[in-house]
């Protein structure tokens, strides 16, 4: 998976995708982060982005907003990418098993 740009592409549906974000106003107490980068999830939807959960995803679905789950101006998505497929241990012997069969 690759990092993107948001000013080059916006993720097209409302499904999480990871970011890396920065937050440039944290409340005082928070203050040695500002300039610092950090992981998290969310999801895109109508221009803005809203912190991820399953309950943002419904909402987002129904609505089209989630105000209480929308980001406030003072975090800013550096980049995003596509979520990882999930785990599947039959996909991965199904690869191995490719693997040594190319090899043989």
């Amino acid at each position: 998976m690759k990092w993107i740009l948001p000013k080059d592409r916006l993720p097209d549906t409302i499904r999480p995708v990871i970011i890396t974000y920065t937050n440039t106003r944290p409340e005082p107490y928070y203050r040695d982060i500002i300039g610092k980068n950090f992981v998290g999830c969310a999801h895109f939807c109508n221009g803005k982005w809203y912190w991820y959960s399953s309950t943002t995803e419904d909402y987002l679905a129904e609505y089209g907003r989630f105000e209480v789950e929308e980001f406030d101006e003072a975090i800013k998505v550096i980049a995003w990418q596509e979520m990882p497929y999930p785990y599947d241990e039959k996909a991965i012997e199904k690869s191995m098993d490719n693997l040594f069969d190319k090899e043989g």
